[in-house]
């Protein structure tokens, strides 16, 4: 059973989702360490960098053409390996960079002077501790008289979340099962200032009995959402694959089973559907990224808007294939239909955890994976979409990007970042393999055609031949990536 980690309440997840505890870093000269572009201005020369927990403003220096060339490669969210040549009282480093020389590296200078730390006490960038406030364990009984199709469909061990609703004299929770479902309990010990709560069924039925679990800290819910999913994770395309071949066909699988996937492939969309502005949309709203976002704002809201939410059907599915359980077990196709279920609600997840916001508040990421159908074969498509907020003094501006993970047939995987700044669209696109490369570089001119025949000013178009790495996430604990490329 894939356990729900984002708290119900997305907004809180927000409010509540900082760094803290990072480990600290020791600054001294000739050591190596990791950093992060936070931001970079247009001319590549001032850069916001995250090292740590701690953010600060350097500045590039370039001393030959080849340390500005690799200046100009950096952008926003590019992760870095310095090298301290001075710790303070202005801290200069070196970018590292496989097979190059130091003086062909740019140099990045903090504009802040750092304090000289004590004898054998390394300077250190480190958050403040965070008390947060946790409830005790204790046993909510649904009273006798409420009735709800919902509660009558859990099974015993399910976790599911809910938000408070009222804690004073009685406790009130919106349950998602993943339908809301608003219940109000006999006062519990639950302390004050929780805004949403896990609960474990332990007793199943029309009227079920619930554990109330210790509220873990948002640290904490990211960590047991890695060690859970990771392992599990596989692309949706798996599953809804499988679902073509074999559960149509499946007599053992019951119906509920079969409605469920009728639901889920009928609803997707064609690979010509995508390239349409409004079914993009709609597609990416329906998704499962936003499910919780939705469930939150309103119960009142009719239960048609989440009949398309791919989160919700894959949670059904799930949830229908434990109910199941001694069936499934009899059962190969039906088990490996339980592991790719579960695989792909794992992916999705992630991809929650992935767009929920770091600690630049000038940039927000969401990366989506959207299945489609492709000459009756299901299929997926990654996209990192982006925001950016540049301000100056004169006005506001933002840049859109997105990044697109592509399989072209007969090619090796293609991966492009399209970007829309001040009236100009640039692309870059890059692969692993020499042969996509050179197709691509081979086209540039035709696409600046499209794009200037539908009213776009082409800016940076190029292509590359370079390994894709995935944009990663800050640990809270560590202050690491959680997905590491080299792992």
């Amino acid at each position: 059973m894939i356990s729900n980690f984002l708290p119900a309440n997305a907004q809180h997840a927000i409010d509540t989702l900082t760094t803290q505890n990072a480990k600290a870093v020791d600054l001294k000269a000739g050591t190596q360490i990791d950093a992060r572009i936070s931001s970079i201005n247009q001319q590549k020369t001032e850069i916001l960098l995250s090292i740590g927990n701690k953010r600060t403003d350097v500045i590039v220096h370039n001393e030959t053409s080849k340390s500005q060339q690799q200046a100009n490669q950096l952008q926003s969210g590019q992760n870095l390996k310095l090298l301290i040549t001075k710790p303070y009282p202005q801290a200069e480093f070196k970018i590292l960079v496989a097979d190059q020389k130091q003086k062909d590296s740019p140099t990045l200078k903090t504009k802040a002077q750092l304090a000289d730390p004590a004898p054998k006490a390394p300077l250190t960038l480190k958050a403040a501790e965070q008390n947060k406030p946790r409830n005790n364990l204790t046993t909510l009984q649904t009273a006798s008289h409420v009735k709800n199709p919902h509660l009558s469909k859990l099974s015993v061990d399910q976790k599911i979340t809910a938000s408070v609703v009222n804690n004073n004299k009685n406790l009130t929770l919106k349950l998602f099962t993943p339908q809301a479902v608003t219940l109000e309990f006999s006062k519990s010990n639950l302390a004050k200032g929780i805004n949403s709560v896990s609960l474990q069924v332990i007793k199943s039925g029309e009227h079920p009995q619930f554990k109330l679990l210790p509220t873990p800290t948002p640290e904490e819910s990211i960590n047991n959402a890695l060690k859970e999913l990771l392992p599990k994770e596989q692309s949706t395309s798996l599953l809804l694959n499988q679902l073509v071949k074999n559960l149509a066909q499946n007599e053992n699988v019951s119906e509920t089973l079969k409605r469920l996937a009728q639901d889920i492939l009928r609803n997707l969309p064609t690979k010509q559907q995508l390239t349409e502005s409004s079914q993009l949309k709609k597609n990416i709203d329906n998704s499962g990224l936003f499910l919780e976002a939705k469930l939150a704002q309103s119960e009142s809201k009719p239960a048609s808007n989440l009949n398309l939410d791919l989160k919700a059907k894959l949670t059904q599915l799930v949830n229908a294939l434990q109910q199941d359980k001694g069936v499934v077990e009899k059962n190969t196709a039906s088990l490996e239909l339980q592991t790719k279920s579960e695989g792909a609600l794992a992916r999705l997840v992630l991809n929650q955890l992935k767009s929920l916001p770091q600690d630049e508040a000038n940039r927000q990421v969401w990366t989506v994976e959207l299945p489609f159908v492709d000459k009756k074969q299901a299929k997926s498509l990654q996209i990192q979409i982006e925001e950016e907020n540049h301000k100056n003094a004169e006005q506001d501006n933002k840049t859109w990007s997105a990044t697109l993970s592509l399989e072209p047939p007969n090619l090796s995987p293609l991966h492009c970042k399209i970007s829309f700044f001040n009236g100009t669209v640039h692309a870059n696109f890059w692969s692993e393999t020499g042969k996509t490369t050179q197709i691509i570089e081979g086209n540039l001119d035709y696409l600046s055609e499209r794009f200037e025949a539908i009213g776009l000013k082409p800016g940076n178009l190029n292509a590359q031949q370079k390994k894709h790495t995935e944009a990663d996430i800050i640990n809270p604990k560590h202050n690491q990536p959680l997905f590491n490329d080299n792992a």
